[in-house]
Protein backbone atom coordinates (compact mmCIF):
# COMPACT_ATOMS: atom_id res chain seq x y z
CA UNK A 1 0.00 0.00 0.00
CA UNK A 2 1.42 3.37 -1.05
CA UNK A 3 1.36 6.28 1.39
CA UNK A 4 1.57 10.08 1.04
CA UNK A 5 1.29 13.14 3.27
CA UNK A 6 -1.39 15.64 2.22
CA UNK A 7 0.01 18.91 3.57
CA UNK A 8 -2.22 21.80 4.63
CA UNK A 9 -1.61 25.32 3.34
CA UNK A 10 -2.11 28.89 4.44
CA UNK A 11 -2.84 31.83 2.19
CA UNK A 12 -0.39 34.37 3.58
CA UNK A 13 -2.12 36.83 1.26
CA UNK A 14 -5.25 36.56 -0.88
CA UNK A 15 -6.27 39.27 -3.31
CA UNK A 16 -9.46 39.10 -5.36
CA UNK A 17 -8.69 40.87 -8.61
CA UNK A 18 -12.14 40.55 -10.20
CA UNK A 19 -14.77 38.14 -11.45
CA UNK A 20 -14.30 36.08 -14.62
CA UNK A 21 -16.89 35.55 -17.33
CA UNK A 22 -17.47 32.01 -16.02
CA UNK A 23 -18.41 33.41 -12.60
CA UNK A 24 -15.23 32.37 -10.80
CA UNK A 25 -13.25 35.00 -8.93
CA UNK A 26 -9.85 35.91 -10.34
CA UNK A 27 -7.34 35.50 -7.50
CA UNK A 28 -3.74 36.34 -6.68
CA UNK A 29 -2.37 34.59 -3.59
CA UNK A 30 0.83 33.79 -1.74
CA UNK A 31 0.30 30.16 -0.75
CA UNK A 32 2.55 28.39 1.72
CA UNK A 33 2.51 24.66 2.57
CA UNK A 34 2.78 23.83 6.26
CA UNK A 35 3.95 20.73 8.10
CA UNK A 36 0.48 19.63 9.20
CA UNK A 37 -1.14 16.92 7.14
CA UNK A 38 -3.69 14.24 6.42
CA UNK A 39 -2.34 10.80 5.50
CA UNK A 40 -3.51 9.13 2.28
CA UNK A 41 -2.91 5.42 1.55
CA UNK A 42 -3.83 3.70 -1.71
CA UNK A 43 -3.78 0.17 -3.11
CA UNK A 44 -5.23 -1.49 -6.22
CA UNK A 45 -8.55 -3.24 -5.65
CA UNK A 46 -11.46 -4.67 -7.69
CA UNK A 47 -13.68 -1.63 -7.03
CA UNK A 48 -13.18 2.04 -6.24
CA UNK A 49 -13.61 2.57 -2.51
CA UNK A 50 -12.71 5.18 0.10
CA UNK A 51 -12.37 4.60 3.83
CA UNK A 52 -11.89 7.51 6.21
CA UNK A 53 -11.90 8.29 9.91
CA UNK A 54 -14.58 10.92 9.14
CA UNK A 55 -17.66 10.92 6.93
CA UNK A 56 -16.98 12.07 3.36
CA UNK A 57 -19.46 12.99 0.61
CA UNK A 58 -19.93 10.47 -2.18
CA UNK A 59 -18.47 12.94 -4.70
CA UNK A 60 -15.32 13.51 -2.65
CA UNK A 61 -12.10 14.97 -4.03
CA UNK A 62 -10.20 11.66 -3.80
CA UNK A 63 -12.52 9.85 -6.21
CA UNK A 64 -12.64 12.90 -8.47
CA UNK A 65 -8.83 12.93 -8.69
CA UNK A 66 -8.74 9.28 -9.81
CA UNK A 67 -11.49 9.73 -12.39
CA UNK A 68 -9.97 12.91 -13.84
CA UNK A 69 -6.63 11.10 -14.19
CA UNK A 70 -8.36 8.06 -15.73
CA UNK A 71 -9.83 10.30 -18.47
CA UNK A 72 -6.33 11.41 -19.48
CA UNK A 73 -4.28 8.24 -19.05
CA UNK A 74 -6.90 5.58 -19.79
CA UNK A 75 -5.91 3.18 -16.99
CA UNK A 76 -8.48 0.58 -15.94
CA UNK A 77 -7.29 -0.15 -12.41
CA UNK A 78 -9.47 0.67 -9.42
CA UNK A 79 -8.18 1.58 -5.99
CA UNK A 80 -9.02 1.48 -2.33
CA UNK A 81 -8.07 4.78 -0.73
CA UNK A 82 -7.69 5.12 3.04
CA UNK A 83 -7.74 8.64 4.44
CA UNK A 84 -6.59 9.59 7.92
CA UNK A 85 -8.08 13.07 8.29
CA UNK A 86 -6.44 15.66 10.57
CA UNK A 87 -6.96 18.95 8.70
CA UNK A 88 -10.33 20.35 9.83
CA UNK A 89 -13.20 21.15 7.46
CA UNK A 90 -14.13 24.74 6.56
CA UNK A 91 -10.82 25.93 7.93
CA UNK A 92 -9.20 27.63 4.93
CA UNK A 93 -6.30 25.15 5.18
CA UNK A 94 -7.03 23.25 1.97
CA UNK A 95 -7.68 19.80 3.42
CA UNK A 96 -9.84 18.43 0.61
CA UNK A 97 -7.59 19.77 -2.13
CA UNK A 98 -4.50 18.46 -0.33
CA UNK A 99 -6.04 14.98 -0.25
CA UNK A 100 -6.77 15.12 -3.98
CA UNK A 101 -3.20 16.25 -4.69
CA UNK A 102 -1.88 13.29 -2.69
CA UNK A 103 -3.97 10.88 -4.74
CA UNK A 104 -2.47 12.30 -7.94
CA UNK A 105 1.07 11.91 -6.60
CA UNK A 106 0.31 8.31 -5.60
CA UNK A 107 -1.15 7.56 -9.04
CA UNK A 108 1.96 8.96 -10.70
CA UNK A 109 4.12 6.70 -8.55
CA UNK A 110 1.98 3.57 -8.88
CA UNK A 111 1.48 3.85 -12.64
CA UNK A 112 5.10 4.90 -13.28
CA UNK A 113 4.11 8.15 -14.96
CA UNK A 114 6.92 10.31 -13.59
CA UNK A 115 7.53 11.75 -17.07
CA UNK A 116 3.96 13.12 -17.31
CA UNK A 117 4.29 15.96 -14.82
CA UNK A 118 2.67 18.58 -17.07
CA UNK A 119 -0.32 16.30 -17.59
CA UNK A 120 -0.70 15.86 -13.85
CA UNK A 121 -0.67 19.63 -13.31
CA UNK A 122 -3.45 20.00 -15.90
CA UNK A 123 -5.42 17.24 -14.20
CA UNK A 124 -4.90 18.94 -10.82
CA UNK A 125 -6.41 22.16 -12.20
CA UNK A 126 -9.43 20.20 -13.43
CA UNK A 127 -9.91 18.57 -10.02
CA UNK A 128 -10.16 21.94 -8.27
CA UNK A 129 -8.71 25.28 -7.28
CA UNK A 130 -5.54 25.03 -5.13
CA UNK A 131 -4.96 21.40 -6.20
CA UNK A 132 -2.08 22.37 -8.56
CA UNK A 133 -0.37 24.30 -5.76
CA UNK A 134 -0.82 21.47 -3.28
CA UNK A 135 0.37 19.00 -5.88
CA UNK A 136 3.74 20.80 -6.26
CA UNK A 137 3.74 21.56 -2.52
CA UNK A 138 6.16 24.48 -2.33
CA UNK A 139 5.71 28.23 -1.69
CA UNK A 140 4.11 29.88 -4.72
CA UNK A 141 2.35 32.96 -5.93
CA UNK A 142 -0.78 31.50 -7.49
CA UNK A 143 -3.14 33.28 -9.86
CA UNK A 144 -6.33 32.68 -11.80
CA UNK A 145 -8.41 30.20 -9.78
CA UNK A 146 -5.21 28.67 -8.43
CA UNK A 147 -3.92 27.03 -11.61
CA UNK A 148 -1.10 29.50 -12.42
CA UNK A 149 1.97 28.90 -10.25
CA UNK A 150 5.09 31.02 -9.71
CA UNK A 151 7.53 29.47 -7.19
CA UNK A 152 8.78 31.67 -4.34
CA UNK A 153 12.10 30.88 -2.69
CA UNK A 154 12.10 31.33 1.09
CA UNK A 155 15.60 31.51 2.54
CA UNK A 156 14.46 31.83 6.15
CA UNK A 157 12.83 29.33 8.51
CA UNK A 158 9.32 30.36 9.53
CA UNK A 159 6.86 28.84 11.94
CA UNK A 160 3.11 29.36 11.97
CA UNK A 161 0.49 29.23 14.72
CA UNK A 162 -2.91 27.98 13.55
CA UNK A 163 -6.09 28.63 15.53
CA UNK A 164 -9.45 27.57 14.12
CA UNK A 165 -12.66 28.82 15.74
CA UNK A 166 -15.02 26.11 16.89
CA UNK A 167 -17.09 26.62 13.74
CA UNK A 168 -16.08 27.10 10.12
CA UNK A 169 -16.90 29.28 7.12
CA UNK A 170 -18.52 28.08 3.91
CA UNK A 171 -16.35 29.10 0.96
CA UNK A 172 -19.31 29.86 -1.38
CA UNK A 173 -20.92 32.00 1.33
CA UNK A 174 -17.67 33.89 1.92
CA UNK A 175 -17.33 34.78 -1.77
CA UNK A 176 -21.01 35.73 -1.97
CA UNK A 177 -20.63 38.03 1.03
CA UNK A 178 -17.49 39.55 -0.54
CA UNK A 179 -19.51 40.30 -3.68
CA UNK A 180 -21.98 42.12 -1.43
CA UNK A 181 -19.65 44.12 0.84
CA UNK A 182 -16.20 44.03 -0.82
CA UNK A 183 -12.86 43.75 0.97
CA UNK A 184 -9.21 44.78 1.07
CA UNK A 185 -6.69 44.19 -1.71
CA UNK A 186 -3.21 43.29 -0.43
CA UNK A 187 -0.04 43.58 -2.52
CA UNK A 188 0.84 39.90 -2.85
CA UNK A 189 4.23 40.49 -4.45
CA UNK A 190 5.38 42.90 -1.75
CA UNK A 191 4.52 40.25 0.82
CA UNK A 192 6.53 37.67 -1.12
CA UNK A 193 9.51 40.06 -1.10
CA UNK A 194 9.19 40.55 2.66
CA UNK A 195 9.09 36.80 3.27
CA UNK A 196 12.04 36.17 0.97
CA UNK A 197 14.10 38.74 2.91
CA UNK A 198 13.04 37.51 6.38
CA UNK A 199 11.42 40.83 7.30
CA UNK A 200 8.72 40.11 9.91
CA UNK A 201 7.69 43.77 10.11
CA UNK A 202 7.33 43.79 6.33
CA UNK A 203 5.25 40.62 6.46
CA UNK A 204 2.94 42.22 9.02
CA UNK A 205 2.59 45.37 6.92
CA UNK A 206 1.83 43.65 3.61
CA UNK A 207 -0.21 40.54 4.41
CA UNK A 208 -3.94 40.70 3.86
CA UNK A 209 -7.00 38.82 2.64
CA UNK A 210 -9.84 40.17 0.50
CA UNK A 211 -12.23 37.72 2.19
CA UNK A 212 -11.52 38.71 5.81
CA UNK A 213 -14.30 41.27 6.17
CA UNK A 214 -16.80 38.87 4.62
CA UNK A 215 -15.70 36.03 6.92
CA UNK A 216 -15.87 38.31 9.99
CA UNK A 217 -19.61 38.75 9.34
CA UNK A 218 -20.15 35.00 8.88
CA UNK A 219 -18.17 33.80 11.89
CA UNK A 220 -18.00 36.13 14.88
CA UNK A 221 -15.02 34.30 16.45
CA UNK A 222 -12.50 35.08 13.71
CA UNK A 223 -11.92 38.79 14.26
CA UNK A 224 -11.47 38.54 18.08
CA UNK A 225 -8.84 35.80 17.62
CA UNK A 226 -6.99 38.01 15.16
CA UNK A 227 -7.10 40.99 17.54
CA UNK A 228 -5.89 38.83 20.42
CA UNK A 229 -2.91 37.60 18.42
CA UNK A 230 -1.94 41.18 17.64
CA UNK A 231 -2.26 42.20 21.30
CA UNK A 232 0.23 39.40 22.01
CA UNK A 233 2.64 41.08 19.60
CA UNK A 234 2.01 38.62 16.76
CA UNK A 235 1.62 41.30 14.11
CA UNK A 236 2.23 38.99 11.14
CA UNK A 237 -1.18 37.40 11.55
CA UNK A 238 -4.24 36.99 9.37
CA UNK A 239 -6.94 34.65 8.12
CA UNK A 240 -6.26 31.81 5.69
CA UNK A 241 -8.40 31.32 2.59
CA UNK A 242 -12.09 31.90 3.15
CA UNK A 243 -11.64 31.08 6.84
CA UNK A 244 -12.06 30.26 9.51
CA UNK A 245 -8.46 29.53 10.62
CA UNK A 246 -6.39 32.45 11.88
CA UNK A 247 -2.60 32.22 11.61
CA UNK A 248 0.46 34.00 12.93
CA UNK A 249 3.87 33.78 11.25
CA UNK A 250 7.08 34.07 13.30
CA UNK A 251 10.71 33.05 13.12
CA UNK A 252 10.84 31.94 16.79
CA UNK A 253 8.84 28.78 17.50
CA UNK A 254 8.94 29.40 21.25
CA UNK A 255 6.91 32.58 20.87
CA UNK A 256 4.17 30.70 19.04
CA UNK A 257 4.27 27.76 21.46
CA UNK A 258 3.50 30.15 24.32
CA UNK A 259 0.63 31.74 22.39
CA UNK A 260 -0.77 28.31 21.54
CA UNK A 261 -1.15 27.52 25.25
CA UNK A 262 -3.50 30.47 25.57
CA UNK A 263 -5.70 29.55 22.60
CA UNK A 264 -5.84 25.78 23.08
CA UNK A 265 -7.86 26.24 26.28
CA UNK A 266 -10.77 27.67 24.26
CA UNK A 267 -10.54 26.24 20.75
CA UNK A 268 -10.69 22.65 19.50
CA UNK A 269 -7.98 23.05 16.86
CA UNK A 270 -4.64 24.75 17.48
CA UNK A 271 -1.23 23.84 16.08
CA UNK A 272 2.28 25.20 15.68
CA UNK A 273 4.04 23.94 12.59
CA UNK A 274 6.83 24.75 10.18
CA UNK A 275 6.31 26.43 6.83
CA UNK A 276 7.69 24.06 4.21
CA UNK A 277 10.18 25.24 1.61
Amino acid sequence: MLKDKAYAKINAALNIKGVREDGYHELEMLNLPVDYYDTVRMIESPEMDVFSNIDLPANNSLIKAVECAREVFGFTQNFTIVLEKNIPFESGLGGGTADAASVLRLLKQHLHLEDREEDFLKIAAKVGADVPFQYVNRPCITEGIGEKLEPVRLRHLYWVLLVKPNSGVSTPKAFAKYDEIGGSHPDVRKLAEAMESGNLAGIAATRGNSLEEAAFTLNKQIEPILHEMRRMGLEASGMSGSGSTVFAIHDDKRVLDMAKKVFEKRFNFTAVCRILV
